[in-house]
């Protein structure tokens, strides 16, 4: 990914677009499709690392726990609230953001060969999981991370989510700059972003109402 001039991008977003929600989500979705790019190529071994794939809880997309606790004496488990909603959410594959994170090389590729066919249309399973991140609305995969991002890819299918894990309360606390993260009340507390692309889509939290 080519380097973004951050102040330039938030000044557009500020000044242009952050009374449009629509807008804002619009570039949530292909962020997060740019995301999932990255971490498949890196998987690959077709360019640099780039993307940091490998997140097992929902806490830890835009910044690692640990680094919150140990560097800047956060507790972001403190400000995220986690649920159940009333009645299962339906992501589109292809369609909604989605982050899914492939670990091995041939499940990837079988299912890049296969799923998606004709006769072999992706079709949720038990091992589908997943957790919508609010206020983003981004289906973050806690299973199936393989056969999902071929769904992501390929624009097939859809998988249902139950739970969810909200954001809202850290948006207050935690900024982004372009290259690190920091607190909102101590701007020398800061932490280096492992990932452009989840830095502005952190970012973009801010603007939706």
């Amino acid at each position: 990914m080519e380097k973004i001039d951050f102040s330039i991008w938030k000044e557009n977003i500020e000044n242009k677009i952050a009374s449009n929600e629509n807008i804002v989500r619009y570039l949530i979705a292909n962020f997060s499709l740019g995301y999932n790019v990255e971490c498949f190529n890196f998987l690959m071994g077709t360019q640099e690392y780039t993307a940091t794939g490998g997140f097992f809880q929902p806490y830890d997309l835009f910044i690692h726990s640990y680094l919150l606790k140990n560097k800047l004496n956060y507790e972001i488990l403190e400000k995220i609230s986690f649920g159940n909603f009333e009645q299962p959410k339906k992501v589109r594959l292809g369609i909604d953001p989605v982050f899914a994170y492939p670990w091995g090389e041939d499940r990837i590729s079988d299912c890049l060969l296969s799923i998606g066919e004709e006769n072999n249309k992706f079709k949720m399973s038990v091992n589908h999981k997943g957790v919508i991140i609010l206020p983003y609305n981004i289906c973050f995969i806690t299973g199936g991370n393989h056969s999902i991002l071929t769904g992501i890819f390929k624009k097939d299918g859809d998988i249902e989510v139950e739970s969810y894990c909200d954001y809202s309360r850290v948006l207050d606390d935690i900024n982004f700059n372009g290259e690190y993260y920091y607190l909102s009340r101590n701007p020398c507390k800061k932490v280096k972003a492992s990932s452009v692309l989840l830095g502005l889509i952190f970012s973009l939290g801010k603007y939706i109402k």
